[in-house]
């Protein structure tokens, strides 16, 4: 028999997960028109979580895992502190932070690379919401 391992408890949880965020998205309201509802996205996206929990429940972690893990448990670290400080320096500030240190901790070396990267994303993903989409962005002390 084969030994359970974190990846079949975390794919069970995912599939319960997808499968919750399926049926709750079903009682939003449908839309009018021809286009998709406000249910068409959540529930694409539970499909994919769906399939992808499937995929790795028949993946079984090997002995380079445990260097990855710890690397996951730093990028979950940075994720809390970076959602903590968007409210009080700013979305573009602490995304250019989060962006910079996500890049270093996976391992990207090349600052031509990471400078522009981390400066860009935010920037074009403010710019998108709210000039294109007009959904504001929070704004902090430095922006």
């Amino acid at each position: 028999m084969k030994r359970l391992h974190a990846n079949h408890i975390i794919s069970l949880l995912l599939l319960v997960f997808a499968a919750t965020a399926f049926i709750m998205a079903q009682s939003f309201t449908p839309s009018s028109g021809a286009a998709p509802g406000p249910a068409f996205f959540p529930q694409v996206l539970s499909v994919l979580l769906f399939i992808l929990a499937i995929i790795l429940a028949f993946q079984t972690p090997t002995d380079t895992d445990k260097k990855l893990n710890l690397n996951v448990v730093f990028i979950m670290i940075a994720f809390g502190v970076y959602v903590y400080l968007v409210e009080p320096i700013g979305f573009v500030v602490s995304t250019v932070i989060f962006t910079a240190g996500y890049l270093l901790l996976l391992g990207e070396r090349r600052w031509y690379f990471i400078i522009p990267a981390a400066i860009l994303l935010p920037l074009i993903v403010s710019y998108s919401f709210e000039h294109l989409l007009h959904v504001p962005i929070p704004h902090g002390l430095l922006y």
